[in-house]
């Protein structure tokens, strides 16, 4: 039996002027591998909802379990503010 696993885990690194979406391992979310894609700071991410949210505004469908929900909820409240 052989299992083909894309990669699985994806690292959001947001700073004061860009969003960025990095590839990670299959296995575990660190080390970053690379970064596939780069959005304005202005794009809102959130608001995050359920145990597994299902996020688009990314440029791909991401789902961000609950313990990543209020790093959601701080990075839109200082887009915001």
């Amino acid at each position: 039996m052989i299992i083909i696993l894309p990669d699985a885990y994806r690292v959001v690194v947001v700073t004061d002027k860009r969003i960025l979406v990095c590839r990670s391992g299959r296995f575990r979310m660190s080390p970053v591998k690379g970064v596939i894609r780069e959005l304005p700071r202005t794009t809102r991410i959130g608001p995050p909802s359920g145990l597994w949210w299902r996020c688009d505004t990314l440029g791909e469908r991401v789902y961000i379990h609950k313990r990543f929900h209020k790093d959601i909820t701080a990075a839109d409240a200082i887009l915001a503010g």
